[in-house]
This record gives C-alpha cells, structure tokens and sequence, in this order.
C-alpha cells in the first residue's frame, strides 16, 4: 500500500531569525511585523508608515535598530518560557514546536515572516504560535484580542504559511499569559496581496509609494545633507498652510506657558512635602529623582524655520 503523497508547503525556508544575516535577508520582502506599516495602520508610524518603510528597503534610511532596546531583548528572553507556559495544561494545553524559521512565500516571493513557534490546532493542524512580552501598560490594548498590529502579523504569517489561522501568546505585565487564536480573513488576505504587490513594486521601480506625509516620514524621504536649491509653493493651499501652522505654534506656546504656570502652582502648594491630596480626591506627588548621567550622541539632522517677508506683523 502506498503512502499519501505529502502536500507541499506554499512557502521556502531561507533562514534562521537567530542567524547573521537575518537583518539583510529581511531586504528582500515585508515581514510579518512590518505588515501594518506598509498597510498605514501602525499607531507608531501612522499612515507616513509606507513611506519609511519603503525608505527602509530602498536603503534610504537605516531601520530602527531594536535589538539593543532593553524591551526588545526581553522579549527575546522571554520567548522560549511564553512558548512553553502556551503548551501547559494551564493555556492552550498544545504541542508546541520552537523554530527561528524565517519563511518566503512561494506565491507571493515579497511576503517574508520569521515564525517564534508552530502550535498544532485541533482542528486545523500545524498553525503559527506568535509569542509577545508585553508590558503592564499596554494591557488594556489587549481587552479585546490582539491590537491592530499584531492582528495583521498574524494575517501576514497566514498569509505566508497559507495557514487557515494563526496564535498568540502574550505575557502581560510579567504575571499573567493571556492567548487567542486569530482566524484568517480573507477580506484581510486580498489586502495584503493587493497592496503589498503595489508597495514591492514601488520598491523596484524605485518609485515612493502613496502615503499621508508625516514628520517620520518626511525624515525618511529627505534625509539630512542632501538639501539644495529653492523650491516655489504657489497658491492659496500654501498661504492657508503657513497662516494656520503659524496660529497653531502660538496657541501651543499660549498652552504651554499656562501647563508651567499650574504646574508652578501646585508644585508650590506642596512645597517640601511628598504629596498633596485635593477635595476631588486626585492626589499630586512631587518626589526627587535620579537620572543616571549620560552623553547624547552627536547626530545629523533638518531644522525647519520660518522666516517671514518684511512687514508681516503677526
């Protein structure tokens, strides 16, 4: 009797996530985590994301470096010990499989996703099993399932595995697990396809893609010392953006000068005490503290100034 021919996965092995050349390979396509600034939907990067990321893989601009990051590297700390408590009776009660595999769709060669763990669904079989330590403050993102950009990870991850769903495991505040399974959507599904299609394009083509410019962005697109020459901005559009900006600059300072004057206030009502306690029953405290010395490192940057044209009286 002859075996079950074995159906063949929709995606490549191309690496490791632990491995040294894991940062370059991640050049040739969007991860998984990356899914949600290319869409314009990271709270982070706004709806600026798909400019720097673009400005990321064009070489324009170096990405965030977060692996010296204290969190980050606590994350990778914690890694192994979610994926472990994840398989206990206690959670999700799986197997588990660890892998650092850093995966490249077949279908869709730009979609990459480097897998924490597989879990085994029992329904669906082998899914992925994405591991997160998330801080205490962020617990209320997590009330009502994964936010936003951990949700498009998981559709990326499905996205690239062709996988019916995906997992997560979250360490919240260092003392509770919460996970959830994530269905694929494929509503989800043809939104990666269609806009990640157009964003590789864009980075091919060498072409910036369609975005809502923002401060982050607009550092990616124009980076330091490469400025020169004077550009004209004609019309009414121009004149409304400088008259308003200029209003908004001086209600912040008229806000600001008010916040240091109440701030002045209290902090003069409590004087030498610790705290003060008001009828409300809000409580101020205003204790010394300690910053550890340090040296900011030199660094290049555009300054925007305004000057204005003779006899403009604001």
């Amino acid at each position: 009797m002859s075996a079950a021919p074995q159906t063949r996965e929709p995606f490549e092995i191309i690496g490791a996530g632990d491995d040294a050349d894991w940062h370059q390979r991640r050049s040739l396509g969007v991860g998984a985590s990356e899914a949600a600034m290319m869409l314009g939907l990271h709270p982070r990067h706004g709806e600026g994301g798909p400019a720097v990321l673009w400005a990321w893989k064009t070489g324009r601009q170096e990405p965030e470096p977060l692996d010296d990051l204290e969190f980050i590297q606590w994350g990778h700390i914690m890694e192994p010990v979610i994926v472990e408590q994840y398989s206990t009776p206690r959670y999700a009660g799986r197997r588990v499989e660890k892998t650092r595999e850093q995966l490249r769709s077949l279908v869709h060669p730009w979609a990459l996703c480097t897998l924490d763990a597989w879990t085994w669904h029992p329904e669906h079989g082998r899914i992925p099993l994405e591991a997160k330590n998330v801080g205490g403050y962020q617990a209320e993102r997590w009330l009502d399932g994964p936010p936003i950009e951990m949700w498009w990870q998981l559709q990326h991850q499905m996205l690239v595995t062709g996988k019916p769903a995906a997992s997560i495991a979250a360490c919240v505040g260092g003392n509770a697990l919460w996970w959830e399974d994530v269905e694929r959507s494929d509503d989800a599904q043809r939104r990666l396809i269609s806009s990640g299609a157009a964003f590789w394009a864009c980075v091919r083509e060498d072409r910036v893609p369609l975005h809502v410019p923002t401060l982050a962005s607009v550092r990616a697109l124009y980076p330091a010392g490469r400025e020169t020459g004077l550009v004209q901005l004609s019309g009414d559009e121009w004149t409304s953006a400088d008259e308003r900006l200029c209003e908004v600059k001086s209600e912040l300072s008229r806000l600001e000068a008010e916040r240091a004057s109440l701030e002045a206030k209290i902090k003069n009502a409590i004087g030498d005490h610790e705290s003060a306690s008001l009828d409300s029953g809000v409580t101020y405290t205003h204790r010394t503290q300690t910053r550890a010395e340090h040296t900011v490192a030199a660094s290049e940057f555009k300054v925007m100034r305004r000057k204005a044209p003779k006899g403009e009286r604001r």
